[in-house]
């Protein structure tokens, strides 16, 4: 468990940069990106999740805490794929447009 709080700490480290160079930008150009929405509001489940595994008192509270840490902790990632996979796509699908533009406007 020691590993995995080390590696929490690390995670919201790069969160914030990512939050800060990535998603703000985007948010205030009004980016309408829901695997990206979907991905912040995980992350911020997760850091709360984490938090409350720590201090919440009551073995009701404390049981349900940590089913949510469990099945966000499962999700994040697939959504975090998405997210990537889908950009990456979206990339791609620009270069060849643009490509096969400057391909038609110079003939």
């Amino acid at each position: 468990m020691k590993v995995h709080g080390a590696a929490a700490m690390a995670l919201l480290i790069v969160f914030g940069v990512i939050a800060d160079r990535h998603a703000l930008p985007l948010v205030r150009r009004r980016s309408k990106g829901m695997a990206g929405t979907a991905l912040l509001a995980l992350f911020v489940v997760q850091a709360v999740s984490g938090y409350g595994l720590w201090y919440f008192e009551g073995d009701r509270l404390r049981a349900a805490t940590e089913w949510l840490h469990w099945a966000v902790g499962f999700t994040l990632p697939c959504v975090l794929a998405r997210h990537v996979l889908r950009r990456r796509a979206r990339r791609v699908r620009r270069t060849k447009d643009s490509a096969s533009a400057d391909r038609t406007s110079s003939s």
